[in-house]
């Protein structure tokens, strides 16, 4: 009996696999208890005589389980954990069916008793029972629901290596030595562990490309009434690294450098609103192309050049603070609004504007009552921590710096948000107990703190210019370079403060895929086909030059074309020498066979020529005599596959032999 067991294969293997699914899915204890009684079947004599209907009642068994461990997985607040927590407890769901397995008397188990449907309508068992072994299937789902865990580490790869180093030396070949063995497994080892990294960026990449395309697809540009933040949102925020857009700047501006594209100044229930933000149409100078946003009444001003892409020709404009002047954006329509956000329309795909500005110069509507309002469900918590820090009591500049302090040193940047049973609201919470979050939490925190002391303050949005590429040469703008954070109203100007602790770029590159390099790379050669395809200035010169050379394109295509064919018909003839060379070609047996066919027995695909030639007998009508054509056939064997060949006097033999078998009509 214990020659017969399915694990004796490699002893304990089973067993390990399950301690290494409880182990990395904290079912440990549970896992014990299952690998010892499926490794008792070694030591253990006895069996039980299961049939297809215990089978069937321990499936039934398993069906109970399953539908405990949903209802149990289905408490879990979070939904996307739910398929992963089932994934999970799958080894104990199945572990009836595999102990009955071990312990039945022929240790396989009836495959038509997993399904209950199998047989429904009859009351009896099915005629057929294949019997199946589901020692390794258990052992891959041991494995898969370990994986399920999401363990970080080396932990789970190590663990998997391992356990298919055993099941596979059992199989090795002692033809060759062990190091041999042992050198390949660590090659495939190492290609496993980089073929699982790349496929994971591979994912992450994918899943970047698919989110990027469905945003582009669906996501208008930024909302210059509204913006609906990520505050009170669960789980990771993945960001894009995709670039959008392009900076280059003079040698006198500061880096790093804010980008706005519009302001609001109402907050409710996450949401921020712009109220009163009616949009004036703006006139162009008589180029088409240069457009004043404000009359600049100083001296100097600092430049810089926007590359960037417009969706359907129309989309917000990335400005610094203090922009008075726009040229090089040939548009049919600007418009400018009281907080900042400047909108363009009937543009080209791909703009390359150039942006004056000066700091000084502001061209935002001055603060009123909504700009000091905090909303009431925000108070409590706003209050609690302006009375902490004394805000009341400071001086405007010196709140600033009171809150920068705090922000800085008290808080985290954090890209994953924990989930909370506390009634109060995300922001509360922020402030008051995780004391982490993304930018959007430390604007709209910062923005309602200064307004409880008494500065008018409004949240900004737009992006961080901070990342310099050495391929481009240039500034590159990416989608989680986006950034939110506050305008406070101090010395008749409106003036950016960021409270977002300033490492959060550097917490976002982290997560950057390994594959941006490459990614970057095709990005920035799309660009220059893009700047070059819509750039106005050459065109006629450029068009002159395609049809110029269109014709030598077709010319070398042509070449090309002509000697691929000789190549083709020049590799035929070395075949077919190849072909004629091999022995036995002209063996005589050949004549037999056309014969044979000619007379209606065809041969059939894959047909040895004596299986053949026994069919034949066995369904010709007449008197087949075979023992001639067995003889035959021997010469014929020896002429074709015998190393040494036949003598002549072997090949006259078999040439005679044919001719005497052809007339005697056999």
């Amino acid at each position: 009996m214990e020659n017969n067991l399915t694990i004796t294969n490699r002893p304990f293997l089973i067993g390990t696999g399950v301690l290494f699914w409880g182990w990395l899915a904290d079912f440990f204890i549970p896992a014990i208890f299952i690998a010892v009684i499926l490794e008792g079947a070694r030591f253990i004599k006895f069996r039980w005589p299961l049939d297809f209907a215990d089978f069937r009642r321990v499936a039934i068994i398993s069906d109970i389980f399953i539908f405990l461990v949903i209802i149990i997985v289905s408490t879990n607040k979070t939904v996307a954990l739910r398929g992963v927590l089932f994934i999970q407890w799958l080894p104990l769901i199945t572990a009836p069916i595999i102990i009955a397995q071990f312990y039945s008397k022929k240790e396989r188990i009836h495959l038509w008793a997993l399904f209950l449907t199998f047989g429904k309508t009859k009351n009896k068992k099915p005629k057929l029972e294949p019997l199946v072994d589901l020692s390794y299937p258990f052992l891959i789902l041991c494995v898969l629901s370990a994986s399920a865990a999401n363990i970080r580490d080396l932990r789970f790869y190590t663990g998997v290596l391992i356990l298919a180093a055993y099941a596979l030396q059992g199989m090795r070949s002692r033809r060759y030595a062990v190091s041999l063995w042992v050198g390949l497994l660590i090659m495939a080892a190492a290609a496993g562990y980089w073929g699982s990294v790349g496929l994971h960026q591979f994912q992450r990449v994918l899943e970047n490309t698919v989110l990027n395309w469905y945003l582009n697809k669906n996501d208008a540009d930024a909302d210059p009434y509204r913006s609906r933040t990520a505050i009170g949102d669960i789980g990771e925020l993945k960001l894009s690294g995709q670039i959008l857009f392009r900076v280059r700047t003079s040698s006198e501006a500061t880096i790093p450098l804010l980008l706005r594209e519009t302001s609001y100044n109402v907050y409710h229930v996450s949401m921020w609103f712009a109220r009163k933000a009616t949009f004036e149409r703006l006139s162009p100078d008589s180029d088409g192309k240069t457009w004043t946003l404000h009359k600049n009444k100083t001296d100097t001003s600092l430049r810089m050049m926007i590359s960037d892409k417009l969706r359907r020709g129309k989309g917000l404009l990335k400005l610094p603070d203090g922009a008075w002047m726009i040229s090089n954006l040939p548009v049919m329509t600007m418009e400018a609004n009281p907080y900042g956000a400047v909108r363009i329309e009937d543009g080209p795909d791909m703009v390359n504007y150039i942006v004056r500005y000066h700091p000084e110069i502001a061209r935002d509507r001055p603060p009123d009552q909504s700009d000091l309002k905090v909303p009431e469900n925000e108070v409590p918590a706003i209050y609690q921590i302006g009375k902490a820090l004394k805000l009341e009591k400071t001086s405007p500049s010196e709140t600033l710096k009171i809150l920068k302090h705090f922000f800085y040193n008290n808080f985290k940047y954090s890209l994953h948000l924990e989930t909370s049973q506390n009634q109060d609201s995300p922001l509360s919470q922020f402030l008051l107990r995780t004391r982490a979050g993304h930018c959007e939490y430390f604007a709209t925190s910062a923005t309602l703190l200064l307004r409880s002391a008494g500065i008018p303050a409004r949240y900004a949005t737009g992006y961080l210019v901070d990342e310099f590429s050495s391929l481009e040469k240039c500034f590159v703008v990416r989608k989680r370079h986006a950034h939110a954070w506050t305008l406070a109203y101090l010395n008749g100007r409106w003036q950016n403060f960021d409270a977002t602790p300033p490492d959060w770029p550097g917490i976002e590159a982290e997560n950057a895929s390994q594959w941006q390099s490459l990614s970057d790379f095709f990005a920035y050669a799309w660009f220059k086909f893009s700047e070059w395809r819509t750039k106005e200035e050459g065109n006629r010169k450029r068009t002159v030059w395609l049809w110029l050379l269109a014709p030598l394109i077709l010319y070398l295509g042509r070449r090309l074309f002509m000697k691929k064919r000789v190549l083709r018909t020049s590799t035929r003839q070395p075949v077919k020498m190849v072909k004629d060379s091999l022995p036995g070609t002209d063996s005589h047996f050949y004549r037999i066979e056309e014969r044979l066919h000619a007379q209606g027995f065809t041969r059939r695909s894959g047909e040895t020529l004596t299986a053949w030639v026994k069919r034949i007998q066995v369904v010709s009508d007449h008197n087949f005599n075979i023992r001639p054509l067995l003889s035959i056939l021997k010469l014929h064997y020896r002429l074709r596959f015998d190393p040494q060949g036949i003598s002549k006097i072997d090949k006259a033999l078999l040439h005679s032999e044919v001719d005497s078998w052809l007339r005697n009509g056999d």
